[in-house]
C-alpha cells in the first residue's frame, strides 16, 4: 500500500488492510507457501537514488518503505520483494511475475486517479518499485454500516474510479482486482486513486493463461471464479461489489469459505443494496445489479455506460453535477 497516513490511525488502516475479504489470492494448480524472510530489509539505507525515510507496512512478500529522491525532494512509496536465489516454489514465482507486471502495467499509465509510478529496480537481492506516497486512506476504512460516506459522495468517487478503469481499459489493461483496499480516497482533495495494478494484464496478450484464479475471493467476476479469460467487464462486476458496499457496508456475496462464497457469486441472487440501506434512490439498485448481473453479456459494456448511469443519476437524484 502506497499511502501516507494522515487522518487515521494505524490501528484502523492496519485493521481495514488485514481484514481476510481484502487479501488477494492467486490460485495455481499446486500452491506452495513460503514465509519470507524480511530480516534484512530493516537495515536498508537506499534504493537506487531513493533514501529511506521509514517503514510504511509490511505484506506477505516484503516491505513498503516511504522513500525521498533527494534531487528533487519527491517523497515516495517503495514497494520492495525479496529476490534471493534460493527461493524457489510456485508461489513465490507468480508473486515475483506480479511484482515486476505492476510496475510495467502502471508504468505506462497516466491518469489523474491512477498511482504513478516513478522508478523500479532491484538493490541488494531486492526488487522495488518507487511510486506516489498518496495521502489518504484506502476506502476499506467505509465499508461498515456505521462508517458508510454520504451516498452521492460515493456516487462522485465512483465516477472517478470509472474514469480511471475507462483509461486504463483503452489502453487494454484490466486491473483484475478492484476492491475498496486498493482506491485510496484523500478526503481533503475528495479524490480517489487507483491502486496496486500487481494483477492486472494486457487484455491482448495472446499468453494470457486460463485455469488460474486471480484476485479478492468477495469482489471476484463469476468468470474470474471459474478461471476463465476476463476483460473489462470483470472490472465492472468487482467496482460494482464495491459500489454495494460502500453504499451499505454489507457484502454482496458472502461465506464463511471460499467455495461458498464461489457459489453466491456465480449461482445466487444478492439481497437488493436498497434493503440494506432503505436511504437510497432506486437508481443505487438498479446500478448495482446492472454492474454485478452473473451474464457478461447483460452488464454495462465499458467503464464508459457504468460512468454514464453514475452521472446521469448524480444530477437527477442528488441535483449534483459530476463536474
Amino acid at each position: 500500500m502506497c499511502i501516507r497516513d494522515r487522518a487515521y490511525s494505524r490501528s484502523e488502516l492496519s485493521a481495514a488492510t488485514e481484514n481476510d475479504s481484502e487479501q488477494t489470492l492467486v490460485i495455481v494448480e499446486s500452491p506452495v507457501t513460503h514465509n519470507i524472510s524480511a530480516t534484512h530489509q530493516n537495515s536498508v539505507e537506499n534504493f537506487g537514488r531513493y533514501q529511506v525515510e521509514g517503514v510504511l507496512g509490511k505484506g506477505a512478500m516484503g516491505i513498503v518503505y516511504q522513500g525521498v529522491d533527494p534531487k528533487i525532494n519527491r517523497h515516495v512509496a517503495i514497494k520492495t520483494l525479496q529476490l534471493s536465489d534460493d527461493i524457489d516454489s510456485s508461489e513465490f514465482g507468480e508473486a515475483k511475475a506480479r511484482f515486476f507486471r505492476e510496475a510495467q502495467t502502471a508504468g505506462g499509465l497516466s491518469h489523474a486517479n491512477i498511482v504513478t509510478i516513478y522508478d523500479v529496480g532491484e538493490e541488494n537481492h531486492l526488487g522495488y518499485i518507487a511510486m506516489d506516497l498518496l495521502t489518504g486512506a484506502p476506502l476499506s476504512l467505509f465499508t461498515q454500516a456505521d462508517k458508510i460516506l454520504p451516498t452521492p459522495l460515493v456516487y462522485q468517487l465512483l465516477i472517478q474510479i470509472t474514469d480511471a478503469l475507462e483509461y486504463a481499459h483503452q489502453q487494454n489493461v484490466v486491473h483484475r482486482d478492484i476492491k475498496p483496499a486498493n482506491i485510496i480516497y484523500d478526503d481533503d482533495l475528495f479524490k480517489v486513486t487507483v491502486t496496486d495494478f500487481g494483477i492486472a494484464y494486457v487484455s491482448d496478450n495472446s499468453h494470457t493463461r486460463t485455469g488460474i484464479i486471480m484476485g479478492s475471493p468477495y469482489y471476484m467476476s463469476p468468470e474470474q471464479i471459474l478461471g476463465l479469460k476476463v476483460d473489462g467487464r470483470s472490472d465492472i462486476f468487482s467496482l460494482g461489489v464495491t459500489f454495494y458496499q460502500l453504499l451499505c457496508g454489507y457484502l454482496p456475496f458472502e461465506g464463511e469459505s471460499i467455495a461458498t462464497v464461489a457459489y453466491q457469486i456465480t449461482k445466487a441472487k444478492a439481497i437488493a443494496v436498497n434493503q440494506r440501506n432503505t436511504n437510497l434512490p432506486t437508481s443505487a439498485m438498479r446500478i448495482c445489479s446492472k454492474a454485478m448481473h452473473k451474464d457478461i453479456d447483460k452488464r454495462f459494456q465499458s467503464m464508459s455506460e457504468f460512468k454514464l448511469a453514475l452521472t446521469n443519476a448524480l444530477k437527477r437524484d442528488f441535483k449534483i453535477s459530476a463536474n
